[in-house]
């Protein structure tokens, strides 16, 4: 693209040169030095002469002038309002060049051909008859040709003026367009801050005020990702019409810059999955290559978990730690999502009684106390198994609270499995457990808990 710029800046050099040389031939003029000879050879001072001197001169500085016209011409032949300007400007600014170039060769001719003329004027003093003649015609043609390069000379300097003036023009028409661009991209920048600032305040002062979490959390992703996707359209939109290559060097750069940001590409592919595949919502609990914790947030980049305990005890409470992970991570390992087929899992507690106690008592009040306590979370649990898996297979729905009955060397072992929420085990358990505590304390006659004995014998 700079070789095709520089171009026609090529062509205007080689333009010049060959004008140069071809009035480098052309410096005497017969009529002149014909008529600066018949002033020489005349004794008295002709005022006709000297007008008919004028005239000659004046049409020879017409005639550089119409030559120099012709290569500023040629010169601006393509400065159409389709040209670059910064073509336009090189092309002039070369077009300067050349001409104060032609002034300093013309200025240098015209010094040379002084110092001739003050040699000949000490011959001429002295030549008498042939010589006399020989020396006023060389004088004629000195001056003839001194005539000829102080035109040339007054012709380049006005039409240097000009074309500087227009190179003035030019250079202070792209310094312009240059402050206009940063003008253009500041004004992007501060409407861009302006609209970051106004969305903050939105969502910090109005937003805030709704009091449902779930709605409100949903109404800033909305509303956040509404004004950037429109904001950032908007900007490409302005500065791809103003700027027509904008989109091919757009897609050429970011094309360089998915290669250099392919981890970024990976969470943003992540997060796409994350989305239409609906893996997970906010409020979850997940385990994502290791990482265990209740969904915060969903972001392009990032998913943000409070940190649960996933220790080998099965309580995985929450630790209160945020933990950002990244959403590629969800193409490279395991998801484990706790709320796939509903908000409930199934917990136990294992009871052992003596054999000396009433078992069936024992059992009724097992029995008893889990319909109480969490016997209302199984049809919630069951509604929301149907829902969750209807696109794929299930092998069995949550069940009623259990009681399972085994013989164990110490007394009977009682095994209570049953459906709470995800996050609420150690409380439901605690509760459970005072009951049982309670019941079997209060029962007549009273069950006894079974646990492991030492007896010596002497």
């Amino acid at each position: 693209m700079k070789a095709l710029r520089l171009l026609p800046v090529g062509l205007l050099l080689v333009t010049s040169v060959a004008f140069a040389a071809t009035a480098q031939d052309q410096k005497a003029d017969p009529a002149l030095r014909q008529l600066f000879l018949t002033q020489l050879q005349a004794k008295t001072p002709d005022e006709a002469l000297d007008k008919h001197i004028e005239t000659e001169r004046l049409r020879v500085r017409k005639a550089e002038l119409a030559e120099l016209n012709a290569l500023v011409a040629s010169a601006n032949a393509e400065d159409d309002e389709t040209a670059q300007p910064a073509t336009v400007l090189q092309k002039q600014s070369a077009l300067v060049e050349i001409l104060l170039a032609r002034k300093q060769e013309t200025t240098v001719d015209i010094d040379l051909l002084g110092e001739d003329g003050v040699a000949l004027d000490q011959n001429m003093a002295d030549a008498k008859g042939a010589a006399l003649d020989g020396a006023r015609r060389r004088k004629a043609e000195l001056l003839s040709q001194n005539a000829v390069l102080e035109e040339r000379l007054s012709a380049t300097v006005e039409v240097l003026a000009q074309q500087e003036d227009r190179l003035q023009r030019l250079t202070a028409q792209e310094r312009y367009a240059n402050f206009a661009g940063v003008l253009q991209v500041a004004m992007y920048v501060a409407i861009l801050f302006f609209i970051i600032m106004v969305e903050r305040l939105v969502r910090r002062r109005l937003i805030v005020r709704i009091r449902d979490r779930n709605r409100r959390y949903f109404v800033v992703k909305i509303f956040t990702g509404t004004v950037y996707v429109l904001t950032i359209g908007w900007i490409l939109y302005r500065v791809s019409g103003n700027y027509p290559g904008f989109v091919t060097s757009f897609a050429i750069v970011g094309a360089g810059i998915a290669v250099a940001l392919q981890s970024i590409i990976k969470d943003i592919v992540g997060w796409f999955i994350i989305v239409q595949k609906r893996l997970f919502r906010i409020g979850q609990r997940v385990t994502i290559g290791g990482f265990t914790g209740d969904v915060a947030d969903i972001s392009l980049l990032r998913t943000t978990l409070v940190e649960v305990n996933n220790s080998i005890a099965p309580d995985i409470a929450r630790v209160g730690q945020p933990l950002y992970l990244p959403n590629s991570m969800v193409l490279e390992g395991p998801v484990l999502n706790y709320h796939a087929t509903s908000d409930f899992m199934e917990a136990e507690i294992p009871v052992t009684v003596t054999f000396s106690s009433d078992w069936k008592k024992a059992e009724q009040i097992l029995q008893n106390i889990l319909r109480d306590e969490v016997g209302k979370y199984v049809e919630r649990a069951r509604e929301q198994h149907a829902y969750r898996t209807a696109h794929f297979f299930a092998s069995q729905e949550p069940p009623e609270p259990r009681v399972f009955v085994e013989l164990a060397s110490d007394g009977v072992f009682f095994l209570l499995r049953f459906q709470i929420p995800i996050g609420s085990k150690r409380s439901i358990i605690s509760s459970i457990a005072r009951k049982i505590l309670e019941q079997f304390s209060s029962s007549t006659p009273k069950i006894d808990l079974a646990y492991k004995t030492m007896q010596l014998v002497q």
